[in-house]
């Protein structure tokens, strides 16, 4: 079974990465698709996702900063700040100040993408400064170490 998902432009990507013959995500830019596309360098795909086309640009992110935290909220619920898109699991993009703490739930899975983060006490801790990833609710596509196995991320 062929599924959809969410595609994101990191904010720090080089290029663009391109949909279609007139369409394309700049750098901090997402969307909700049907199909994976070839992601380029700077762009991940979370699978799980059957409903209509859906694009936001970076300046339609919300985000919420907390102490050392800058977090785009992609998609679900974070903080009492709704997502970007009409998607109803939670897909977070935050980048962690050293030291800087973020709270995670039980069904929160994450990925660094880069810096050095250890997860203590409920939270994941940056011991400098880093990118991580942060989703729930599809815990069908992570293996026992509860990271993403389906996650493509360039």
């Amino acid at each position: 079974m062929k599924t959809g998902g969410l595609v994101c432009v990191f904010e720090d990507a080089k290029k663009p990465l391109v949909l279609g013959l007139h369409e394309r995500l700049e750098p901090g830019d997402l969307a909700l698709l049907d199909t994976e596309p070839a992601l380029g360098e700077g762009a991940f795909w979370l699978p799980g996702y059957a409903g209509a086309f859906a694009t936001r640009s970076k300046c339609q992110m919300p985000v919420v900063h907390a102490p050392g935290l800058r977090i785009r909220v992609l998609a679900g619920v974070y903080a009492g700040v709704i997502g970007a898109l009409p998607w109803p699991r939670l897909c977070l993009d935050a980048y962690m100040a050293t030291c800087a703490a973020l709270p995670l739930q039980a069904d929160e899975h994450w990925q660094v993408l880069h810096g050095e983060v250890v997860k203590e006490q409920g939270q994941l801790r940056a011991l400098r400064p880093s990118h991580v990833l942060v989703w729930s609710g599809i815990a069908e596509n992570t293996n026992a170490d509860r990271m993403l196995d389906s996650i493509s991320c360039c």
